[in-house]
């Protein structure tokens, strides 16, 4: 884990990313689960006020019954609530989570750093090393944490939606069907141009890393 990643191959390991991270993931499964059910549930409940919309004015303009707004907004400050509390409780566990796969991962790599020949060293700078221990493994936190999180409420959000819209119009739901494929050609365009950027910007941490630690090592002769 600590030798150094060339930028040209940094998209080539991406999609072998979480593979890698499912054993330090592996040992917090239930909480996983937990979290994931609590991000379902909290984008299901995203949803709810486009319904409770369309209920509020289906009674006002059809059967002008005025009765149906005061349960709304009853359900309305119930829903906030349930949100609110579901949105505290996960984003709490997606901290300790993500905290405590950083310490599983520093304590590895520290373990495996520890392990290496003199020689390595001799052809890496100690700031690159440190980049990896630090910068890194706090990039794979997000990605371990908010980046998968994020794509599973996405999804079922998106799964929500196009439910909603079908129910009300097939029609309208067809055509923001036929988006998706051009969201999805977006995204992998992006990621594309992303990921060479983000490699040379881990690079100048290192560099940058190197620098402090070598003048830091020797302030006394600077």
């Amino acid at each position: 884990m600590a030798t150094s990643v060339k930028p040209e191959m940094h998209h080539k390991r991406q999609p072998f990313l979480l593979a890698r991270l499912f054993p330090f993931m592996r040992v917090h499964l239930g909480k996983y689960l937990g979290l994931f059910v609590m991000s379902i549930i909290t984008a299901i409940i995203g949803i709810l006020p486009a319904l409770f919309l369309q209920v509020a004015i289906d009674a006002v303009t059809e059967s002008h019954d005025m009765s149906v707004i005061a349960v709304i907004i009853w359900l309305m400050i119930t829903y906030g609530v349930i949100g609110g509390l579901l949105g505290f409780f996960s984003t709490y566990l997606r901290e300790y989570l993500g905290n405590k796969i950083v310490m599983d991962m520093r304590v590895k790599l520290y373990s495996h750093v520890n392990e290496l020949s003199f020689s390595y060293f001799d052809s890496v700078r100690t700031g690159d090393v440190m980049a990896r221990v630090m910068q890194d493994v706090a990039q794979l936190q997000m990605y371990a944490t908010i980046g998968i999180l994020t794509l599973a409420t996405n999804v079922a959000t998106l799964a929500g939606v196009l439910a909603i819209l079908f129910s009300w119009n097939p029609i309208i739901g067809s055509i923001f069907l036929i988006d998706i494929p051009f969201i999805l050609i977006g995204m992998r365009s992006f990621s594309k141009r992303v990921a060479p950027a983000n490699a040379r910007v881990r690079k100048a941490n290192g560099i940058i890393s190197a620098s402090i630690q070598d003048c830091l090592n020797g302030i006394r002769e600077v």
